[in-house]
């Protein structure tokens, strides 16, 4: 979703992935999951359950996530609600891996 002056006030459920922003001229990334974000008035509020820059991201530590919940998932035998806690723990180590990795190659 992308949010520009004049938006139309909003209040929606979070989902994982890169939040984008400008401050001050300067560009911003954050890995989110889980949360709120609301728009009310050119101004938008964010209420993230993990919120972590590229340079926080463990990359080794993400690759080994992925790589396990792939291998739970391509076997699961659980339930339903279960799958989908390890689908959304699969997308969150995607989304890390991506982020860090792309900031540890600009560093």
């Amino acid at each position: 979703m992308q949010i520009l002056p004049g938006h139309a006030a909003l209040i929606s459920e979070l989902q994982t992935g890169v939040l984008a922003y400008n401050q001050s001229g300067t560009n911003f990334q954050l890995h989110v999951s889980g949360g709120f974000v609301e728009v009310n008035d050119d101004r938008v509020s964010v209420l993230a359950e993990i919120a972590e820059r590229p340079e926080e991201i463990d990359v080794a530590r993400a690759k080994l996530a992925r790589e396990h919940t792939e291998k739970e998932l391509s076997s699961w035998s659980g339930t339903e609600a279960d799958f989908e806690k390890a689908r959304a723990k699969l997308e969150r180590s995607v989304v890390r891996l991506q982020l860090g990795t792309h900031s540890s190659a600009k560093a």
